[in-house]
């Protein structure tokens, strides 16, 4: 049936897009960070976040991107999502926003829900896999995404787009480019409000951003001062169910049930939410000199502090007040984070003749107030002031680190050398004890050294290119507290791959190979607040094969994507060889997009995920079953009209209606899933003047 399906897609665009004029890609090129720098790369363009973006988070807009897959907490986008590339978790990738780290720096996570709609303020996305070249934060251990804000326009010009769609789904966004305001000075301002009652039950989501650029251009310098800031109030979801409840009720969200003496659900606490605000801050001062040098040098500051609010029933008293009663008792309970994140990034560059040399020096550092507040105790025999603190750490983390590039192009082929240098030391101190808490004192030091090489080799439209890279990579707060003997990982990576055009056909083709040293991967069990418990693989590896073909017909794209991959654990405890969790062998993405005339487009995209595990022991009930995934985009223009930017857009999501779960744990012999949202619409309207 999935086979009939994706074959019906690719027929009916056949049928329709025929004798139209030619459209612009929806992707830029493969393998691609500066045109000679050996290393596999995929670019996502302005124009096509445009025409995707309905208010979901950023991995749901790579969806679409090679050997990437997403997921959602509340089964639409909206709220908590997630995204894997290769296999590779959100805690490996580094991501980074105008050069600037946006990875939590002790869970090495990155939460979009604390920065919504930040997809409608950027330019460009670059999604790297395998280790790629140096960039400032966290280590990029086997996948990078770069973003790029716009630029402030020099007319002024303005957006307006207002969203509704499915599960109560509505967003309004606008922004406003002032043009001149002053000799050589530009801004712009923006600002979303996004609600969603999500798929899942009471998987709610109020966001709120706005978005704040300036700049200075002169001559040879320019200043660049941005400020973003995100406020989420999300209902939790991140539970998710197990297989007779799949069966039975797939939307079930068990966070904040209140059971009988049965163990039966008798209501749900009506506040069991996540609460955060972050503020981010970037000053930039860009300077070039006589076309041979430039210098870019940021300073960032992010602001966050939040909460999450639990009700948590029959606990026992004792381990929050220290007391010897041997109660329990139902209590409301609020785990908070207030911290801040600031630091330097600064990166000369320089040519000269056929060399290209670029030097960087990064120091950031972290500061991570974690506490927790009993705010409600019911049925009792101790009553004592509320808020009541029953545990609070102080973290600090502080890293220097530096790279060298150097390139170097003789005729067709250029050498290509990275070396970075990374110096960690992170700690954290107990100022309030709590026995649910553990011991979450520690201290810990990291001096990793990570060389890359590479070469590439022009030919005519095209280019061979292979790499050599190793990294290495802390481990993360919650490793640390849970396994005290924990090491760090180490990674080696091989990329080989070749590049072509031929008239209106371009292919790109790597393969690749990832070999790992004690790499943290998934030990089945989990913490206090759900987050994986990690042990050490002594070596596991990746080994796959991408590939991208796409074919220009008149005006319709056609675009195939292939992932083929191996992915295992070698002498896993004792289990033997084993197939890495989270990673499936084959990912494939076919996409159409078709531009009848001026005024109306449309653009299909498919996706076939395989069977994966989700326990490293391959345990018989721990695999997802593999699922195929059609969102369909229709995009309508009256600017060729009426002359206004007036633009219509509906978005179909899982045409085919498919029973999707792409998400899950394996946790006491059982696994749990995540699925997501059926057949699904989203509508939008955009005025541009």
């Amino acid at each position: 049936m999935k086979r009939k399906r994706l074959l019906f897609n690719v027929l009916l665009t056949f049928s329709i897009f025929v004798n139209a004029q030619q459209s612009d890609s929806i992707y830029l090129k493969e393998v691609v960070i500066q045109e000679k720098i050996p290393i596999t790369q995929q670019k996502i363009t302005q124009k096509y976040i445009s025409e995707v973006h309905f208010g979901k988070d950023i991995p749901l807009i790579l969806e679409q991107s090679m050997s990437v897959i997403s997921t959602s907490d509340a089964g639409n986008g909206v709220g908590y999502t997630g995204i894997r590339i290769r296999g590779v978790d959100a805690t490996r990738i580094n991501i980074t926003l105008n050069g600037v780290p946006i990875n939590d720096s002790e869970s090495q996570n990155v939460f979009w829900v604390n920065m919504p709609d930040l997809a409608s303020s950027l330019s460009n996305i670059s999604v790297q896999r395998g280790i790629g070249a140096s960039t400032s934060g966290t280590a990029s251990f086997g996948a990078a995404v770069h973003m790029k804000t716009q630029n402030p326009d020099e007319m002024f010009s303005g957006n307006l787009s207002s969203i509704i769609g499915s599960f109560g789904t509505h967003k309004t966004n606008f922004s406003i480019h002032s043009g001149e305001i002053s000799k050589n000075l530009f801004a712009t301002i923006g600002a979303s409000l996004l609600s969603s009652d999500g798929y899942i039950d009471r998987a709610s989501s109020d966001l709120y951003s706005y978005f704040l650029q300036m700049k200075l251009a002169q001559k040879s310098s320019s200043f660049n001062l941005l400020h973003f800031s995100g406020n989420e109030k999300t209902y939790q979801a991140w539970y998710g169910i197990d297989a007779a409840t799949l069966q039975q009720n797939r939307t079930l969200n068990y966070a904040g049930a209140i059971y009988d003496a049965s163990g039966n659900i008798v209501d749900y606490y009506n506040n069991q939410t996540d609460n955060y605000s972050q503020n981010h801050t970037h000053f930039t001062w860009n300077i070039r000199g006589n076309n041979s040098w430039s210098l870019r040098t940021t300073l960032h500051y992010t602001k966050g502090k939040g909460y999450y609010e639990e009700y948590k029933q029959s606990e026992f008293i004792d381990d929050y007040f220290l007391t010897n009663t041997n109660q329990t008792a139902d209590l409301i309970r609020r785990k908070w984070l207030n911290n801040h994140f600031f630091g330097i990034t600064s990166e000369i560059s320089y040519r000269l003749g056929s060399h290209f040399l670029s030097g960087n020096i990064t120091a950031n550092t972290y500061l991570g107030n974690h506490f927790g507040h009993v705010i409600s105790l019911q049925n009792a025999m101790i009553l004592p002031d509320f808020p009541f603190e029953y545990y609070r750490s102080l973290s600090e983390k502080n890293e220097i680190s530096s790279y060298i590039k150097w390139l170097y192009q003789v005729d067709k082929i250029s050498l290509f050398a990275d070396f970075q240098v990374r110096n960690i030391h992170y700690s954290s101190e107990i100022k309030q004890h709590s026995d649910l808490e553990g011991d979450v004192s520690f201290g810990k030091k990291y001096l990793f050294w990570n060389p890359k090489i590479g070469l590439n080799y022009e030919i005519k439209d095209g280019k061979w290119y292979t790499s050599f890279a190793l990294a290495q990579r802390e481990p993360t707060r919650t490793d640390i507290v849970e396994n005290k003997d924990i090491k760090s990982e180490l990674l080696f990576d091989v990329e080989l791959g070749f590049q072509k055009k031929y008239k209106n056909w371009q292919f790109a083709s790597n393969v690749y190979g990832m070999f790992y040293k004690n790499q943290l991967i998934q030990s089945g069990t989990l913490d206090d607040v759900g987050n994986p418990i990690k042990e050490n693989a002594a070596k596991s590896y990746r080994i796959g094969w991408e590939t991208e073909l796409s074919y220009q017909w008149n005006s319709t794209l056609y675009k195939l994507q292939s992932t083929v991959s191996n992915n295992r654990n070698i002498n896993y405890f004792d289990s033997g060889n084993t197939t890495t969790a989270f990673s499936p062998n084959v990912i494939q993405n076919f996409a159409i997009q078709h531009q009848f005339s001026d005024f109306f487009s449309i653009l299909s995209q498919n996706k076939f995920v395989s069977s994966q595990y989700l326990s490293n022991r391959n345990e018989s009930n721990s695999k997802l079953n593999d699922y195929f995934q059609s969102d369909l985009f229709l995009s309508f223009s009256l600017e060729k009209i009426v002359h206004t930017k007036l633009i219509f857009r509906l978005a179909v999501y899982n045409l085919w209606n498919e029973n999707i779960v792409n998400n899950g744990y394996y946790y006491d012999n059982s696994l749990y899933y995540y699925p997501q949202a059926f057949r699904n619409y989203m509508f939008q309207f955009t005025w541009k003047f």
